[in-house]
């Protein structure tokens, strides 16, 4: 990911009510994003469709989709085509992965709402608009120190904290660097014979 300076106290976000402020923003700025970069009108109306799909229609979908038991069969899910077209709006608003819708519709529709369920239930229990808060942050700080205070926002019980992780990546460092100086030395190869020498030794055998 690339660093990118943190905010100054003047423009930083400081509330998820001034997330949810912003985000009233969006569809105007990405609206006039989309005329300033596309050129045909059809794919200015289908971008603004994709996105008004995955903001608003998405979400009250699944809202009103929702069972009040967190039994995984039961609760809130998606299916194949929705997860399809959520991947689809995705590689049009990062990378391009022209490969992934493709290897989205190879899956089971069992499987894909048995796993989205799944997942839903584990996010069960995060603080939605603090993760959001927290979310928007990871993408606007640098690095270091302040990514890690805001990764802790949203830290499960019983899940790693990022400070832990830093210090596992460095014991795996330092046990590689160990098990690298317990190798044994490889026996150098013979040096292959230069040219000349082999020529002068035909020459004495003539």
């Amino acid at each position: 990911m690339t660093s990118r300076l943190p905010l100054s106290s003047s423009t930083a976000i400081t509330s998820p009510s001034q997330l949810v402020t912003l985000a009233t923003c969006y569809p105007a700025i990405a609206t006039a994003h989309y005329k300033s970069r596309l050129k045909d009108p059809a794919k200015i109306a289908a971008a603004i469709q994709r996105d008004n799909w995955r903001y608003d229609q998405l979400p009250a979908q699944l809202v009103q989709s929702q069972k009040p038991n967190t039994d995984t069969e039961t609760s809130i899910s998606l299916d194949l085509p929705d997860l399809e077209k959520l991947v689809q709006w995705k590689i049009t608003h990062g990378h391009s992965r022209p490969f992934l819708p493709a290897m989205i519709r190879k899956n089971d529709s069992d499987t894909v709402k048995k796993a989205t369920a799944e997942g839903a239930v584990g996010l069960g229990c995060v603080d939605i608009e603090k993760a959001a808060f927290a979310a928007m942050h990871l993408d606007l700080l640098s690095e270091g120190k302040e990514r890690a205070e805001i990764e802790l926002l949203f830290e499960r019980p019983g899940s790693e904290t990022a400070e832990q992780k830093v210090e596992d990546e460095e014991e795996a460092q330092e046990a590689g660097v160990i098990k690298q100086a317990g190798k044994r030395r490889v026996k150098s190869l013979p040096k292959p014979v230069a040219a000349e020498e082999r020529r002068h030794s035909k020459r004495v055998k003539r």
